[in-house]
């Protein structure tokens, strides 16, 4: 068995700074492989229950303190690839709040 040390895959995780409010994105071609699960631990900071991350030289808490869902990235990385909107189509799931409306179809787009 062989250690992955590279992303097999287009990945994206966003944080926010605490000091400066600042949103920030690490993906593929900003972090190494190695260090993205620390980035990925700064994204899932929440705060009140988990201690903000340090991480090249930002302070971090969860990214959707700023921007709950970050769409942006997604369609930017897809489009990098020569995609276009009609062909790109974004799951999102989102996980855990109570009450959530059912979905009634239509394009989320």
């Amino acid at each position: 068995m062989s250690i992955r040390s590279e992303f097999k895959r287009r990945v994206s995780v966003s944080a926010v700074d605490v000091n400066t409010g600042e949103f920030t994105e690490f993906n593929q071609k900003d972090t190494t492989y190695y260090d993205f699960g620390q980035a990925s631990l700064g994204s899932g900071s929440i705060p009140g229950i988990f201690p903000p991350m340090a991480f090249k030289g930002h302070l971090l808490m969860d990214g959707g303190t700023v921007w709950n869902i970050n769409v942006d990235s997604a369609l930017r990385q897809c489009s990098e690839t020569g995609a276009t909107n009609e062909e790109i189509t974004l799951d999102i799931l989102i996980c855990g709040h109570y009450g959530m409306p059912e979905w009634t179809g239509g394009n989320s787009i």
